[in-house]
């Protein structure tokens, strides 16, 4: 499943600026190029406790794009199924960005195994095998058997992730890792709420049914209480809404071990 891929730059300056950047954030992201490192996955043991808003993170530039791939990645189908659900449900938010065509040829979507995991279920790496061409997400391989919609809200929050990343090599200030996993998770929020009406339905009926039957529901159904609770308080205000959802999510993020040790708090 692997590719080798010649990154094309419009010129050698450019290029160097490009990598004088890209180290210049390693401190602040976490990135190391010599050795492999996690920069932002979800959690597998989490706590357990509709309004569509315009997603916080923008999409890369069309100008000066680092992504030169013409063809997409031949990732295993139920991924290529999922990645194109995070597409249509993401478009349909009032202004939301749209996932250019240019960068979905560079995500490349890979399975490991679930042992390899530790306690991620899935994860965004960016490492010295790695490129603006080569987007590598990592999913736990346990997620054969699950369905697109959560598959997706897994993806939606890693290419958060990656988005944010390559969103720095050019040139945007990035956020601290703890508002980076709150923009991720945020982001899941704003997938789920995009849903159209079966597949809410369809989510929303298993969650109610059993929402510990597994890590990924304990999360999908915080997630949708957080939702269904800031609607309820907020209404129609979106400011509201987006503040309430964040000021929790912030509060989630910080008092879980996994992410005071992923964020060195």
């Amino acid at each position: 499943m692997e590719k080798a891929i010649n990154i094309k730059v419009k010129d050698l300056a450019k290029w160097i600026l490009v990598i004088a950047i890209a180290l210049g954030l390693g401190a602040i992201l976490g990135i190391v190029f010599t050795k492999p490192q996690l920069i932002g996955g979800i959690l597998k043991q989490v706590s357990t406790n509709q309004t569509a808003n315009t997603p916080e993170v923008e999409t890369p530039k069309d100008e000066g794009t680092l992504c030169t791939n013409t063809i997409p990645y031949d990732n295993p189908p139920e991924l290529t199924r999922a990645l194109s659900l995070v597409s249509e449900r993401w478009n349909t938010a009032p202004n939301a960005p749209t996932v250019r065509g240019s960068y979905k040829n560079c995500i490349h979507l890979i399975y490991k195994p679930h042992s390899e995991m530790g306690d991620a279920e899935g994860y965004f790496l960016f490492d010295k095998d790695s490129s603006p061409n080569d987007i590598r997400i990592y999913i736990d391989d346990t997620y054969k058997n699950y369905d697109d919609i959560l598959t997706a809200s897994l993806l939606k929050h890693e290419l958060t992730h990656a988005t944010i990343l390559i969103l720095a090599l050019e040139g945007t200030p990035p956020p601290t890792c703890i508002e980076n996993e709150v923009s991720a998770f945020y982001s899941q929020i704003i997938f789920l709420n995009n849903l159209n009406e079966e597949e809410w339905k369809s989510i929303t009926y298993r969650l109610a049914q059993n929402p510990h039957l597994n890590t990924t529901y304990e999360l999908t159904n915080y997630l949708v209480s957080l939702d269904t609770a800031a609607a309820n308080q907020c209404g129609n205000d979106g400011d509201c809404f987006k503040t309430y959802v964040k000021n929790d999510l912030r509060g989630w993020i910080s008092s879980n071990p996994y992410y005071q040790k992923q964020c060195s708090l």
